[in-house]
């Protein structure tokens, strides 16, 4: 089969909904190999399919979780042990609770920082812009994006202008940053 636009959306679209590469390369009729011959080879259609795991492993993180607090709701001792120790890190294994807490710390601290200085659009857009920093942007968004819905209050008036608003406060904060740079090159770099 030849790589082409009908192909990579159709993988894309399955990706979505189980997030397995063998699975939908069997179900679309490529061989894995030649899947990611087109991942090296294509970085547009790389980033989407990223895009696509990211989507559909959240989706099925969803039911999976429902499934699992269902069982703890029923009273169900596997479900509850298995609910604490990947949600509580005083009930994870030593090291895995160390990892689970540092990331939870640096993500709640991303998000925290810059509503100290206020709720509004450029708060939002300065939290962004820092999970820009440690995802694609892409990613970063679809994380953000359920805070801006609520921000927004769900209205897709207020969330286009919202994000019309940040890529002009964006080009606008790069452009500061370059002339803080060339004003005073021993300005450190990830300012």
């Amino acid at each position: 089969m030849r790589y082409g636009d009908d192909i990579t959306k159709r993988i894309v679209k399955e990706l979505e909904i189980i997030p397995n590469i063998r699975y939908v390369c069997n179900k679309v009729g490529i061989d894995h190999s030649t899947f990611y011959r087109w991942i090296m080879r294509h970085q547009s259609f790389h980033k989407k399919v990223i895009m696509a795991l990211f989507v559909g492993r959240e989706a099925i993180n969803g039911s999976a979780e429902t499934v699992i607090i269902k069982g703890v709701q029923r009273g169900e001792h596997k479900s509850a042990t298995f609910w604490l120790s990947h949600n509580d890190s005083r009930y994870m294994q030593k090291e895995k609770g160390i990892h689970y807490s540092s990331l939870l710390t640096r993500d709640t601290d991303i998000v925290k920082k810059p509503l100290e200085n206020g709720n509004n659009f450029e708060s939002m857009f300065a939290i962004i812009h820092n999970l820009e920093k440690n995802y694609e942007e892409d990613i970063a968004y679809h994380i953000f994006e359920p805070f801006i819905k609520i921000f927004c209050n769900d209205e897709q008036n207020l969330i286009d202008i919202f994000n019309a608003s940040y890529k002009e406060w964006k080009i606008d904060f790069e452009k500061e940053e370059i002339a803080k740079k060339m004003l005073d090159p021993d300005v450190d770099k990830d300012t």
